[in-house]
């Protein structure tokens, strides 16, 4: 495993503890309704993983002419949203709170910054 994937490695493991905390601390602050709360914090999450996965896999595929690079990162960039859309959107719809999905999601962006902190160059 090179350097790169052992960093989405540490991401991903990292994304997932905040999730679990996150989670956890909905069920205890919120009670009873805090059950579906932590639902939709796991659902952000999990809707983070996949996004931060599918940026990973663009990455490492574009190559070429800058304007081929460019419709393809593009192509990739609507996918990803079409999917945050139907996963928020389906998730809304069965009753799960929208500010609990973006705290999910959250989770992988603060793992992102965490990790970068961590581990930047020279510190």
């Amino acid at each position: 495993m090179n350097e790169e994937q052992q960093e989405y490695q540490r991401i991903r493991r990292l994304n997932v503890i905040l999730v679990i905390i996150a989670a956890l601390c909905s069920i205890l602050i919120f009670g009873k309704s805090g059950v579906t709360v932590s639902a939709g914090v796991v659902i952000g999450g999990c809707a983070g993983i996949l996004g931060f996965n599918s940026i990973i896999r663009m990455s490492e595929k574009v190559s070429g002419e800058l304007q081929d690079a460019s419709r393809f990162a593009y192509t990739r960039y609507m996918r990803r949203y079409l999917m945050y859309t139907v996963i928020f959107a389906l998730a809304v719809w069965r009753g799960i709170h929208p500010i609990a999905l973006l705290a999910g999601y959250l989770c992988n962006k603060l793992a992102i910054l965490i990790d970068t902190a961590r581990y930047k160059e020279g510190g």
